[in-house]
This record gives C-alpha cells, structure tokens and sequence, in this order.
C-alpha cells in the first residue's frame, strides 16, 4: 500500500497502516564521523519515531545495499558514481564493486559519467526522460549549460532515445562548424519558430532534423534541388528510381513491379537503357563525389 506524505490525511492512514503491518523496509543510513545521512527512506522518517535503521560507515556498501534491495532510476545511480567518485573511489572500484553486474558499461565509461558536472535540475529531467547511463555517457563532452538545453529541448518535443542520438549527433556537428554552442544553435529563429508552432510532436521533430540538416549541410538543399530535375529527366517505365536524399549516402536504388515475364522482359529493358542514360549517369557523378 503507498500514501502520498505531501496529502496530511494520509499521515494518520500511514502509522495506522505501520501499526497494522509493521515496518516492511528500514531506513538506509550513510554515517561519516558523527555525522548521519539518510540515503534511503527520508519520507518514512517524517512520521516514524522509532524507525527501524541500517547504519553502514561505507559509502559503497550502503549504496550496494540500496541497488540490491531495490530498482533505483539510473539518474540516481549516476548521482552515487559522482559521490563516489568525489570521495576518492577510482573508476575500477565503482565497476567491480557496484556496476559490473547490473550496467552494461565499462571502466572508461564511468570516466566519462563523471566528466558530467552534476546539478539536481539534469537529474531530474534525466529521470523524466529515463536516461540510461549508457546513454548518458555519449554527453560527456558537452557543457552543463548545453545539457541543460538540450535535454529541456528533447523533454519538450518528447523524443525518444534514437531520435535524441540523431539529434544530439546533428547538433554537435553544427555547434562545432559554426563555433557556436549548443544552446545558440537551438536558439535560432528557424528552430524556435518550428517549437513555438501549433504542430504535433512528431511534425516538429521531422521540420526540426530538416533544419538541423540545413545547418549541418548549407549546400544540401540545392544539391537535392538539382538532382531531383535531372531524375524527372531520366526515363524510367515500369520502375521507381530513388535518389539518396542523406547526405551521407552515395548510392541510388531502383525498385519494380511485374504480373508476368513479358512485364520482367521491359523492366529488364529498362534497367539495360539506363547504363546509358548521361543523366543518370551525371546523378551518380555528384553523389559519387559525397
């Protein structure tokens, strides 16, 4: 049974319900010299007088026996590596003794998780979205003040993990070329004209990764532009001609339908006239230079 503390009726359906049941989970306690700080069960201890208690003196045993005990987000687990890490413990302890079961990260990556410089508000927006310390790792670069922009742009067009690696990618890429930062590359009018829009989320996230590769390639566009007139151009019965649209593809492909063998004889005619066709032939010289 779970009670809200922050509703004060429920104070009395609590102790009510401990004196029913009894204490199911004990109070997890970090001691350093005189001083005690209660890791886990901080609410419970507002309306417990006598809280049954563990005590450890360790940093890493208690936060051992918290992730044994319970699913903690792994924002918070990024939040123990830091405290860890401030106190001393190397990368090599923290994964034998607390990751090397439980993550699917390395030594190096624990280096990197804590090159993040912590602040409650990243936590929280980290375990809004449900970031990974798989995930997290890949930012390790970035500055706070970047993060905290980014990750406020992903909560507020709601992307999912792939999506926040694409745009991440493309962000980074465009900050770096530019010299700007992250969050003046978000502050541009194109993109904030598209996030203070009337569309749906999913629309959003297609008009902004449009922009972003604008910004990323500044001659895409016209590239595409003159592509795209010199497909119309090339003759093509019975099949469909695809032009690689990303940038960093370079190659065409070609798809077809047929009901019978004398619908595969034109199609097999088609596809031979095409070796000769110079505006194909041009189509493939420019994505041949990407």
């Amino acid at each position: 049974m779970k009670y809200h503390v922050k509703q004060n009726n429920n104070f009395i359906n609590l102790k009510e319900h401990l004196l029913e049941y009894g204490q199911i989970e004990k109070i997890i306690i970090y001691k350093d010299n005189n001083k005690e700080f209660i890791i886990d069960g901080i609410k419970r201890v507002k309306f417990l007088e006598n809280p049954q208690k563990i005590v450890l003196n360790s940093l890493m045993k208690t936060y051992k026996l918290l992730l044994s005990s319970k699913e903690i987000p792994e924002s918070s687990t990024w939040k123990m590596i830091l405290k860890l890490k401030e106190t001393g413990v190397d990368e090599k302890e923290i994964w034998n003794e607390l990751l090397k079961d439980k993550f699917k990260i390395s030594i190096r990556d624990i280096w990197k998780l804590t090159q993040i410089e912590y602040s409650k508000e990243l936590e929280d927006i980290f375990f809004n979205l449900k970031i990974t310390l798989k995930e997290l790792r890949g930012y390790y670069l970035s500055t706070k003040d970047d993060l905290l922009t980014l990750f406020t742009f992903f909560e507020t067009i709601n992307l999912n993990k792939n999506n926040r690696k694409d745009f991440f990618t493309l962000l980074n890429e465009v900050s770096q070329i530019d010299k700007i930062t992250i969050k003046e590359v978000l502050n541009r009018e194109k993109i904030l004209n598209v996030l203070n829009s009337e569309l749906q989320n999913n629309e959003k996230t297609k008009s902004l990764k449009k922009i972003l590769f604008s910004f990323r390639y500044p001659n895409i566009n016209k590239e595409i532009e003159y592509l795209t007139n010199l497909k119309f151009k090339v003759k093509t019965p019975s099949i469909k001609l695809d032009l690689p649209i990303d940038i960093e593809s370079n190659r065409c492909s070609i798809s077809f339908k047929f009901k019978d063998i004398e619908g595969l004889k034109k199609i097999s005619k088609t596809i031979s006239n095409l070796t000769e066709d110079k505006n194909l032939i041009e189509i493939l010289e420019v994505v041949k230079k990407r």
